[in-house]
C-alpha cells in the first residue's frame, strides 16, 4: 500500500499572500510522518524553438517552487482549476502514493477526520448533497446564465476535502476535457464526480460518502 498524498490546489498569488507558510505552521503539521503534503501552482507554457518557455518573464513564471511545492502546467486562476486538478492527479503516476486528498488553500483540514476515514478501502469519498443520485441539475455559468447538466452525478464538495484512489486519480487525469462552460471552469469537483460517477454506477469503483474534513475559511 503506498502513501496518502495531501494535494493542496493553491496559486501564485496564494503563495505570495503567504498561505503557505500559514499552513506550513498550522494544520500541515499534524500530517508529518503521516502523508505527503504539496501545494500546486499552475503556470501555463508554450513551445518556442522546440524549448518550453513559460508565457511571459513575470515573478510567478519565473518562480521556483519549494521542496513541498509543484507548478504544473495549467492555468494559475480559479478560471483553470479543472485543468489544474487533472494535473495534480496525473502528478502521482510516478510517485508511490496509493490516494491523493485534494483540498483547498483556503480551507482548514481536520487531520484526525481525514485520517480517520476508511479511504483506504475506496475509490471516492467526500461530502455529497445526495449521495449516487442522478439527475438534472443547474449551475451558474460565468457570465451569470444557468446551464443544466440533465445527467448529473452526485460529486464530493471540494471545500470539504475529496479523496480519490490512484486508479480514480489517473482515470481522471486522463479522460480528456469535454467542451462546456463547467468544463473550462473553477468546478474541478463537479468534473471529478462526472467521470468517476458513471463508473461507480458500473461497479468499477467503490465510493462512500463521509463528513466534511476540511471547511473552506473563506
Amino acid at each position: 500500500m503506498g502513501a496518502l498524498l495531501v494535494a493542496v490546489k493553491s496559486s501564485f498569488a496564494d503563495m505570495q499572500a503567504g498561505k503557505h507558510d500559514k499552513i506550513r505552521a498550522s494544520w500541515a503539521l499534524q500530517f508529518r510522518n503521516k502523508a505527503h503534503l504539496k501545494f500546486f501552482i499552475g503556470r501555463e507554457t508554450f513551445e518556442l524553438g522546440g524549448v518550453s518557455r513559460s508565457v511571459s518573464t513575470t515573478a510567478d513564471n519565473s518562480y521556483v517552487g519549494k521542496a513541498d511545492e509543484v507548478i504544473v502546467e495549467a492555468p494559475d486562476s480559479a478560471m483553470g482549476d479543472v485543468k489544474k486538478v487533472r494535473r495534480i492527479c496525473g502528478f502521482i503516476s510516478s510517485k508511490v502514493i496509493s490516494h491523493v486528498l485534494i483540498v483547498d488553500v483556503n480551507s482548514v483540514v481536520n487531520v484526525n477526520a481525514a485520517l480517520s476515514t476508511p479511504y483506504e478501502s475506496f475509490d471516492y469519498l467526500g461530502t455529497f448533497d445526495n449521495w449516487g443520485d442522478i439527475g438534472p441539475r443547474a449551475f451558474m455559468k460565468p457570465n451569470g446564465e444557468t446551464e443544466t447538466i440533465e445527467r448529473c452525478f452526485d460529486f464530493a464538495k471540494g471545500e470539504h476535502g475529496v479523496f480519490l484512489s490512484r486508479r480514480a486519480a489517473l482515470e481522471v487525469a486522463d479522460t480528456p476535457l469535454r467542451l462546456g462552460s463547467f468544463i473550462s471552469g473553477s468546478n474541478w469537483d463537479l468534473w471529478i464526480g462526472q467521470v468517476i460517477g458513471p463508473l461507480v454506477g458500473e461497479e468499477h469503483f467503490l465510493t462512500m460518502p463521509v463528513e466534511p474534513v476540511a471547511e473552506k475559511t473563506n
